[in-house]
């Protein structure tokens, strides 16, 4: 009766902590994502701004921005990777169009944008939507991240990520890309550039996630398991993060740059939250074991923020849409 009594204290105690770290960590994550919304906001404001004409030490809008998006990843990130499942974290990047939508509509940083009828249910789906993910999504073992799976399909999709990114990459930068393939500013090309900048910070969250277990792993001077395959593992993370993330800021500052903040930002995180959800599967395995109703719910929430977004994008397209068709009647008068 006695060890029975332990056992069960200690199983108690052990699920206290999971529960506890689950909500510091959805804390930070909230944190995380008014930090990148202010950050993307005053990179925003500092192309409206032209501080690109400035010498660098004069863009102080895009020194905030940067610094918000950098102290976030460098500091929040490190935290939440190594003790909240990559499932949970993916879908509350929807929480960050959520906190742009009320930053522009308050007029903090940019220029006061109240978000529509349509604008606003969206944002309703996405708060309703992560409110099942953060109930009912994998909760973890309160332990580090465990090492990505290897297998062909989890190899096909970071290979195909990078792939992605760096062609579009590689075609921005490229002579012909203004006047024979695509224009600045059009939606095809924010969406591209969106993907592409997606593509690597699914890259940099999954090396995020690995340099956080390694953390955590040398703090609890914990063996790394198979030291060839661990240290493999390390070292491309570690190699990965600082190729990756930034090429991820640049490709979102010149989304953000090329287009409004109501269309580039949901465009960015919705592909951002579908790669993350995969990674989540194919590398760690996240929905190995779940309860099959709990994963009901889960789904179902990601389905509803999934919506959330799909509105707030369609929201942002109606003014376009508008411009366009009275551009063209005034061109058709003259």
């Amino acid at each position: 009766d006695a060890h029975h009594l332990d056992t069960v204290r200690s199983l108690r105690s052990q699920t206290d902590m999971v529960t506890d770290q689950h909500t510091l960590g959805i804390c930070l994550i909230m944190l995380g994502c008014l930090m990148s919304a202010a950050g993307m906001l005053f990179m925003k404001q500092s192309s409206v701004a032209y501080e690109h004409t400035l010498k660098p030490w004069q863009r102080w809008r895009f020194g905030i921005g940067l610094l918000l998006l950098v102290v976030n990843a460098a500091a929040v990130d490190v935290v939440v990777y190594g003790i909240v499942p990559l499932s949970i974290i993916a879908p509350f990047a929807g929480m960050t169009i959520v906190f742009t939508t009320l930053l522009s509509a308050a007029g903090v940083i940019t220029e006061r944008q109240l978000p529509s009828r349509r604008g606003a249910a969206g944002t309703l789906l996405v708060v309703a939507g992560l409110a099942c993910v953060s109930s009912f999504g994998p909760r973890g073992d309160g332990r580090a991240a465990s090492d990505p799976s290897l297998s062909p399909a989890a190899l096909s999709l970071v290979c195909a990520a990078l792939s992605f990114g760096s062609a579009w990459l590689a075609l921005r930068c490229g002579s012909a890309f203004e006047s024979r393939i695509w224009r600045r500013g059009s939606a095809a090309t924010t969406l591209c550039t969106a993907l592409a900048s997606a593509c690597f910070g699914m890259a940099t969250n999954v090396a995020m996630k690995r340099v956080s277990a390694l953390a955590s792993e040398c703090v609890a001077d914990r063996s790394l398991g198979p030291a060839r395959e661990a240290d493999a593992l390390a070292l491309a993370a570690l190699l990965v993060l600082p190729v990756a993330a930034p090429l991820q800021l640049w490709l979102l500052n010149s989304a953000l740059a090329e287009a409004r903040t109501a269309f580039a930002v949901p465009a960015y995180q919705s592909a951002l939250i579908g790669l993350n959800l995969a990674a989540a599967g194919l590398l760690f395995g996240e929905y190995d074991g779940a309860d099959a109703r709990d994963l009901s719910f889960f789904g179902g929430g990601v389905l509803c923020a999934a919506a959330g977004l799909a509105t707030l994008v369609a929201a942002s397209l109606i003014p376009h849409r508008r411009l366009a068709a009275a551009t063209t009647t005034l061109a058709a008068a003259a």
